[in-house]
């Protein structure tokens, strides 16, 4: 009998010590915590991660569109073997990892307008990525257990998909016949727009437009669809897809402000971009965008970027980012989409297509926009205008591409006009744009054209790597639309 009370003792104190394991073993777990991602937590992240890839990206691309430079000799700026692999790490484990799960979830609650927002934003980054490295993952991407290794889809199945996702997100932002759309709940998700369903739908037909001009060397060129896209989006600059940071999640640039006070200088205006901007290379007088793009703290009050390639000069003071300059402050917005890159986009169109008055007045649309968005007042945005000697009866490429160059400074699409238009070599389009100096000689003088296959995804993902990398793999290899 007495053994017999034991055990019923022992029975009673089990589950009251199991219980307070699990209250032990719970102590690091917040009560309040969301367990499962919402449609709202999901967005924000993706738009937060989808900015930063813009600016990962484009600190690649502009070493090649010379808009930025090492402050030391560097082999990325001289064409030596580059991967970007912290940018395909972000790529695939962030932006898209999120937006993935944000497209399942909104459709499985049909919710069209996230759904809408989620394949604009999956289709300005896989088209960033395919114009950076060529055949990238992404129909067999994100399957977890089922595929671990992933085939790479071509450049062209990539552009395909792209168009359909806009397509489809047009359509979608459109809908009212889902569970609830943007009207119905607040808007603090959506760090870009507010949740403001019109402006996604103008930005979806932005990066159509941009992904459309890509073609402009191909037969799959479109002129007309160009231009129905612009005329559908943005009409001025107040509607710029511009990414806005805090003092508490400030801007990544600022974050190259503040190694460049502690001394650990990276990177700095390229010579090109100054020296277009200071009027050396059309003789049109000084920009005066300068002052506010540049900032001569610290240079003695000199104008002068750094040479790409170069281990830099003692005699030459060279410019540094400051806080005081336009793109570079703790809140200075990152842009994604920009009206005046949608106004050249239409000049350029165009202008090649012989419609001068046309190309003209969407030039010096963008040309005012650029201007008045960094603060240049409007009398010198005329004198600048008149200065330039640019008109309806002569306008050129190189005046589009001259412009479209300097407003989008800080954006991986000037490195793709860049190789559309063989960086200038042969032609006026860039005058005066040149290689770096002693650029990576297994090269022969060719200009770059992509970046290569991390090493990771190499050793991890093999065989469709090499499927992927085909004959005359390398930096030089063009792209599918730059053939």
């Amino acid at each position: 009998m007495k053994n017999l009370f034991k055990y019923i003792i022992a029975l009673m104190i089990i589950p009251l010590f199991l219980s307070s394991c699990d209250n032990f073993l719970d102590v690091n777990k917040h009560p309040n915590k969301q367990t499962d991602p919402t449609l709202s937590t999901l967005a924000s992240s993706a738009i937060i991660k989808t900015a930063d890839l813009h600016t990962s990206f484009s600190l690649g691309a502009n070493r090649y569109s010379q808009h930025i430079s090492s402050v030391g000799a560097s082999q990325t700026d001289q064409y030596y073997k580059n991967t970007m692999s912290d940018t395909w790490y972000s790529l695939y484990t962030g932006a898209l990892s999120d937006l993935d799960e944000l497209t399942k979830l909104a459709e499985t609650e049909n919710a069209y307008h996230f759904l809408g927002i989620a394949e604009i934003m999956t289709a300005a980054n896989i088209g960033a990525a395919t114009d950076m490295w060529g055949a990238i993952p992404y129909s067999e991407a994100f399957q977890g257990n089922e595929n671990y290794l992933p085939k790479f889809d071509s450049q062209t199945e990539i552009y395909t998909e792209v168009f359909k996702l806009l397509d489809d997100a047009i359509t979608n932002l459109q809908r009212t016949d889902g569970t609830f759309d943007f009207s119905t709940i607040a808007g603090s998700f959506d760090l870009l727009y507010g949740g403001d369903a019109s402006a996604w739908l103008k930005l979806a037909y932005a990066y159509k437009a941009r992904f459309l001009l890509h073609w402009s060397n191909t037969g799959s060129y479109d002129p007309a669809a160009i231009r129905t896209a612009v005329q559908n989006s943005f009409t001025g600059y107040d509607e710029d897809a511009d990414f806005y940071y805090s003092e508490q999640n400030h801007s990544p640039y600022y974050n190259i402000v503040l190694s460049n006070t502690t001394g650990n200088l990276s990177v700095t205006f390229s010579d090109y971009l100054i020296q277009m901007l200071n009027g050396n290379i059309r003789g049109n007088g000084i920009d005066p965008r300068l002052a506010i793009i540049a900032d001569t703290t610290g240079a003695n009050g000199v104008y002068q970027g750094h040479i790409p390639g170069t281990s830099g000069d003692p005699n030459r003071t060279e410019l540094v980012f400051t806080e005081n300059c336009f793109h570079f402050g703790m809140l200075s917005p990152i842009e994604l989409m920009t009206y005046a890159e949608l106004q050249f986009i239409l000049a350029e169109v165009e202008v090649n297509a012989g419609n001068q008055s046309a190309a003209y007045t969407a030039w010096e649309n963008g040309v005012r926009a650029n201007m008045e968005k960094l603060g240049v007042n409007t009398d010198l945005i005329n004198a600048y205008i008149a200065n330039l000697g640019v008109n309806a009866g002569n306008i050129t490429i190189a005046d589009v591409m001259n412009e479209k160059y300097i407003a989008t400074f800080l954006n991986y699409e000037a490195w793709t006009d860049l190789r559309r238009y063989d960086y200038g070599d042969g032609n006026s389009t860039y005058p005066g744009f040149s290689q770096p100096f002693e650029p990576d000689p297994e090269l022969n003088g060719a200009w770059v054209r992509r970046v290569l296959y991390p090493l990771t995804e190499e050793n991890r993902n093999g065989a469709n790597v090499d499927a992927a990398k085909g004959d005359n793999y390398g930096m030089a290899k063009p792209l599918t639309w730059n053939n």
